[in-house]
């Protein structure tokens, strides 16, 4: 029996000396005789292939883990290397900010800027010769404002700054010169309407809850109906203006009550001055000289000696026989369709309400016609000599005329009759000689 039929084991045997035989089966002295592979680090340590070893004798293996060098030392190699090239030379660096301070802050962009208020224009009259105006517009306000020339010797200057502007006023003031110009933007107030608030709520009352609301209400005024002349649950409030402005409209309670502030509608009016009587600007800021709106004479209309309603007036714009205020001024007409053009939809509308008048204007025209009664009444008057009974020289043509037409219809219907009964003999004829060719 051979060797390895003796090393196995046998069933009968315990199995402590069963896994003693297993183990020297796995670790026999054949496995530790292969050549192992060599390495380059270590060519002296190893041992030459062929020698042989005896079971009891093991082969020291050498370490094989390379020795990690201290992050230091390579730092101060490389950095010895990048120094060495000539186009490794580290770059020179600055900081821009090296002189600020650590004080100072940087400023938010949450920060709104505000723009500067621009300046509204002037309109002079009467300039033939410009310059003057010109001279006198550099020594006060030097490059800061722009001159445009306008048709009929008008001259439109346009300052670049609030302070130019309030500098040529005060000149112009100074030299009486004609001209008009608007209400600058920073002085303007701001206009809102109160909705939904009792018309007998006293308006101090109104105006110091506001102003503790943080807005400074410098007029209040109750709106009206304006036909009834019955107040309103509306108030008209003008605010200072300020940043806060629109801050009144987040209000929906005042005085204990549920309240409603609303921006107002823009009116589709031209303004009219009552200084000048002209379209586009207001008495305020009106430096020209007065017109009296009933006879156009130079004075102003408080000191017109018409004082009451007369049909000799004069308009100033038209030379109308009307005041200069009449709505419907040619002047005032062309220039309200210029500026504010009719709608289609709009225009429709009323090219169909004017086929269709009121009760009111169609009452006027049934009292503007007479009655059948009071033209019975006129024909008597123009002809007394006629009886009661006797008719009229046109009530007697109608009736001859109707007579005319009578005759001519009876003459018709006596020829259709005849007609209809020589058409009947003849039929009668027929008939009778179709009967007797028969039997």
């Amino acid at each position: 029996m051979d060797n390895k039929e003796k090393e196995k084991p046998h069933p009968s045997q315990p199995k402590e000396t069963q896994s003693n035989i297993l183990t020297q089966q796995i670790f026999h002295k054949s496995f530790f005789n292969k050549t192992r592979t060599q390495s380059l680090s270590n060519l002296d340590n190893v041992m030459p292939a062929n020698t042989d070893l005896d079971d009891d004798q093991w082969r020291t293996v050498p370490e094989r883990k390379r020795q990690r060098e201290s992050p230091e030392i390579n730092k101060a190699l490389k950095q010895k290397k990048l120094d060495t090239y000539w186009l490794s030379q580290p770059i020179p660096t600055s900081n821009r900010f090296s002189d600020l301070s650590d004080d100072t802050q940087i400023p938010q962009t949450n920060d709104i800027i505000e723009k500067p208020a621009k300046a509204p224009p002037l309109y002079v009259d009467r300039v033939s010769n410009i310059q003057p105006l010109l001279k006198m517009l550099d020594e006060i306000a030097a490059d800061d404002y722009e001159v445009k020339v306008l048709p009929n010797d008008q001259v439109k200057i346009q300052p670049k700054s609030t302070e130019s502007y309030t500098k040529i006023v005060k000149n112009l003031q100074e030299r009486n010169t004609e001209f008009y110009t608007y209400r600058p933007k920073q002085d303007r107030c701001f206009k809102v309407v109160l909705k939904n608030l009792h018309p007998s709520t006293d308006i101090e009352e109104i105006k110091a809850e506001l102003e503790m609301q943080g807005h400074k209400v410098t007029n209040i005024w109750n709106v009206k109906q304006r036909i009834t002349k019955k107040p309103l649950p509306m108030h008209f409030i003008e605010v200072e203006s300020n940043n806060n402005n629109k801050d009144i409209y987040n209000i929906k309670s005042l005085l204990h009550c549920r309240v409603i502030f609303e921006p107002p509608r823009p009116k589709r009016d031209i303004p009219q001055c009552s200084n000048c009587q002209q379209y586009g600007h207001t008495r305020k800021y009106c430096f020209r000289k007065p017109k009296c709106i009933k006879c156009a004479g130079d004075h102003a209309s408080s000191k017109c000696e018409r004082k009451e309603r007369s049909n000799s007036v004069k308009c100033i714009l038209c030379d109308g026989n009307h005041p200069a205020n009449y709505k419907g001024c040619a002047v005032y007409k062309e220039l309200q369709r210029i500026k504010y053009p009719t709608q289609p939809g709009k225009h429709r509308q009323t090219t169909r309400s004017v086929h269709r008048p009121n009760h009111a204007e169609t009452t006027a025209r049934q009292q503007d016609q007479p009655s059948y009664k009071q033209v019975l009444m006129s024909n008597k008057s123009q002809h007394p000599s006629l009886p009661a009974n006797k008719q009229s020289p046109n009530e007697s043509t109608e009736v001859q005329t109707n007579s005319n037409d009578m005759k001519v219809i009876m003459n018709t219907m006596s020829q259709l009759i005849q007609q209809l009964s020589t058409m009947t003999n003849l039929l009668m004829e027929i008939m009778t000689k179709l009967t007797n060719s028969v039997h």
